[in-house]
């Protein structure tokens, strides 16, 4: 009598997946010497950005939100970035990649400051979606 046997083989494919995000984010905060400073705003959405819809804010030394509020313009595309960026920046900093620079005031922050990303929840009203610190107490004290 002959024997037959059937042999499954199975391939499991394994690919990367990434979550794509849903809004912009803080994604690098810098504090060098001086005035050499930037915060960098990232775009995963998959879709242009009106920056329109956002304001960077920040607190010193243990304030409330928001206490500076600085309010974007223009379009930032998907996988784009945005450095923002202190204007007496020295060119290391304001070189960065081929990103998008902008030269603000929302970078005169030091180490008991915290910057916050907040965007318009579409009533008019701006809310906290990303923060480097939090408001409350002074972290050098």
């Amino acid at each position: 009598m002959k024997k037959t046997y059937t042999l499954l083989v199975a391939i499991i494919l394994t690919a990367n997946v990434f979550a794509q995000t849903t809004d912009l984010f803080i994604s690098e905060y810098a504090e060098g010497s001086s005035n050499n400073k930037y915060l960098e705003l990232y775009n995963g959405t998959g879709a242009s950005i009106n920056l329109a819809n956002y304001e960077l804010w920040r607190i010193s030394n243990g304030g409330s939100w928001p206490e500076y509020t600085v309010s974007l313009t223009g379009t930032l595309a998907d996988g784009a970035v945005l450095v923002v960026a202190n204007s007496q920046a020295n060119t290391l900093v304001t070189n960065l990649s081929s990103a998008t620079t902008a030269f603000n005031a929302a970078t005169y922050f030091n180490g008991d400051d915290a910057v916050g990303l907040a965007k318009n929840n579409g009533s008019g009203t701006f809310i906290l979606i990303d923060a480097i610190g939090k408001s409350g107490p002074d972290p050098g004290s």
